[in-house]
């Protein structure tokens, strides 16, 4: 599967999942729910595949405890819906990406697969 077609899976999966929007692309505004891939690593399999290590990011509440709720709410079938979109959600941590000149709440869950 090539990397756009990948990353519009990976959209699609996230865009199913109660409370989440997915995007094939971090919008340019995001909001509670919005979801987007990032691809920060390719990797070559026994010489044949590249194998993608897909961060996928989750545009959280700001307020600490309404971000905390919304994981609560959320974080299990974000995760179940990785699996079955074909990917392996290897690891999950809170982190700040800048918007509007202020850093502000995702979640990045690291996975692999397709």
């Amino acid at each position: 599967m090539d990397l756009a077609t990948a990353r519009a899976a990976v959209a699609n999966t996230l865009d199913g999942v109660e409370g989440v929007n997915g995007h094939t692309y971090r919008p340019a505004a995001p909001r509670v729910g919005d979801a987007w891939p990032i691809l920060p690593t390719l990797e070559l399999e026994e010489g044949l595949v590249w194998r993608p290590t897909w961060h996928v990011c989750v545009f959280l509440p700001q307020d600490e405890r309404a971000a905390a709720m919304w994981l609560d709410t959320h974080f299990a079938a974000l995760v179940a819906a990785l699996r079955t979109g074909d990917l392996f959600a290897e690891s999950a941590d809170l982190g700040l990406i800048t918007v509007s000149g202020s850093d502000q709440a995702v979640l990045v869950v690291t996975t692999r697969g397709h």
